[in-house]
């Protein structure tokens, strides 16, 4: 049976207050603004399926119990009683383990599911109490631990892997820590359980142990009395401490950061002897090229078991598929899912060229415009109508193929995104018609209501004559003015921008845009 996640939840967890999401069986993508919490989630996932009180100490527990929270009992009834505690609960899938199974949760449901709670050490209460009454504003992080459990009730710790996970990290380059845990976790993966391990280690300590007896005793006897040079044998220089993954001739850690990057995921997903249940990445697109950035999608959607990626990246959000997407707001909102997206907008953002959905994704206000020219002078037109620049307003400006318009309002509709549209009435006023099930007071089309005006250039020079034929009517021959701009659509953009000034007509659909989507 897979063993998957089906529930995470959050409390006093870093940003978080309380955080619930009910991931997809396969891949999930995490996707928001700097300082959202992507990483925070991928990380408090790692924390609870490796058991280990040290990572999480080595963190620091005023890392990761919520600011808010600690603000909150330092300016309230400082009690040993109201101290606050923080947990994060994975539920699982049924695992068939008795350990695993019972109410050892929040929601008292009778399930399988691990739990990490940072808290008081319950054995302190009267020193805690005393140092509560003599510290001032000092908050008690050490007087808390860390403690793992499952729904059960009975602890567990990190040799107790009851889902096999790895974390590719690939925010931290060529960090040594990072890199010797993520060798220690390919090393375990591939190991042939507690029986193959405890053979190398002893053969291991075996072989250092010849090395000081046998190589190291001469050495050491020119040194007389009670001095010699020997072989670390503490845990911190065991055999997984001490190992690296060599390809053609070269340590993972003096491979470059891209390569790093590709070995990572070929050696978790493709190579492991065990396939992980649970596969961690976070911001996958880090130091790849395209073409690399390519292989790794293929490579990632090759995995087999529960997928948990951060990314910023439009390219990684897309093909593998937006309805694996999901939104962490960092106003602290719940977390949005497109699940709902029609498979035909799926499927077009999969094959299509590269493109801004991420950026849209993640704005709360969006103009859309169908050409380069309109965005070139877009900017200029908002400052010159609500003199203030987009930015200031939140707005952000996308450019869009025509054909995209609907697919870009099926995400706006499902994450109520305020969206203006503007775009070219192609001859036929009514454009908006076509995009009915989508518009709404939230979502609207604008365009030309004259029919004639069937383009941005033909609008722009009907509502600026004068200016147009100074800008662009010298030396002109075989060419109309309106015609030289139809040929020539961005550099007659560049060239109003250029010549722009407080003289210009801004179109009456493209000034009613902005002025609605500022509203």
């Amino acid at each position: 049976m897979s063993k998957q996640i089906t529930k995470i939840k959050l409390h006093n967890y870093k940003r978080f207050t309380d955080f619930s999401i009910a991931p997809d069986q396969d891949i999930n993508v995490f996707v928001g603004d700097n300082d959202a919490g992507k990483s925070s989630i991928l990380n408090a996932i790692e924390y609870v399926l490796s058991g280990s009180a040290s990572k999480v100490t080595n963190v620091g527990f005023e890392n990761l119990i919520n600011v808010e929270a600690v603000s909150a009992f330092l300016n309230g009834d400082r009690t040993v009683e109201n101290l606050p505690e923080m947990w994060v609960e994975i539920y699982l899938n049924e695992q068939n383990k008795e350990q695993l199974n019972g109410r050892n949760n929040s929601e008292a449901i009778e399930c399988d599911g691990l739990k990490m709670t940072i808290g008081p050490i319950e054995t302190l209460t009267k020193e805690l109490s005393e140092f509560l009454n003599e510290s001032g504003e000092t908050f008690p992080f050490d007087y808390y631990q860390v403690t793992f459990s499952t729904f059960s009730g009975e602890s567990f710790y990190g040799f107790q892997k009851h889902l096999q996970s790895t974390m590719i990290d690939n925010t931290k380059g060529n960090d040594d820590y990072a890199i010797s845990e993520f060798i220690k976790s390919t090393y375990s993966l591939n190991i042939e359980g507690q029986e193959e391990r405890a053979r190398h280690h002893a053969s291991y300590r075996a072989m250092k142990a010849d090395y000081t007896n046998n190589r190291l005793s001469e050495f050491n006897a020119r040194l007389g009395g009670d001095y010699s040079f020997q072989l670390k044998t503490s845990s911190k220089s065991n055999l997984e401490t001490d190992l690296s993954i060599i390809e053609n001739g070269v340590s993972l850690e003096n491979h470059g950061k891209g390569q790093q990057v590709m070995m990572k995921a070929e050696l978790t997903i493709k190579k492991s002897r065990v396939k992980p249940d649970v596969v961690l990445i976070e911001e996958p697109e880090n130091h790849l090229s395209h073409s690399n950035m390519s292989k790794l999608i293929q490579t990632i959607k090759a995995n087999s078991g529960q997928l948990f990626i951060s990314t910023h990246s439009n390219l990684i959000s897309s093909r593998l598929d937006l309805k694996h997407c999901i939104l962490i707001n960092s106003s602290g909102t719940e977390p949005l899912k497109l699940a709902a997206l029609t498979n035909d907008t799926s499927d077009f953002f999969m094959k299509a060229p590269p493109h801004n959905v991420l950026d849209f994704v993640l704005a709360k206000k969006v103009i859309l415009v169908e050409g380069v020219a309109e965005y070139i002078l877009m900017k200029q037109f908002f400052e010159n109508t609500l003199h203030s620049e987009p930015s200031e307003q939140g707005v952000h400006i996308i450019t869009v193929g025509g054909t995209a318009f609907k697919r870009y309002l099926e995400i706006a509709k499902i994450l109520d995104i305020k969206t203006a549209v503007i775009r070219d009435n192609d001859g036929d006023i009514n454009q908006s018609v076509k995009y009915q099930e989508y518009t709404s007071d939230r979502r609207r089309v604008f365009t030309d209501s004259t029919a004639t005006n069937t383009t941005f250039e033909i609008s722009f020079h009907n509502s600026n004559t004068d200016f147009c034929q100074t800008v662009f009517g010298a030396g002109r021959r075989t060419l109309s003015v309106q015609e030289y701009m139809l040929k020539n659509k961005a550099d007659s953009a560049f060239e109003i921008l250029k010549n722009y000034n407080d003289d210009v007509t801004v179109p009456d659909y493209i000034e009613s845009a902005l002025r609605w989507i500022n509203e």
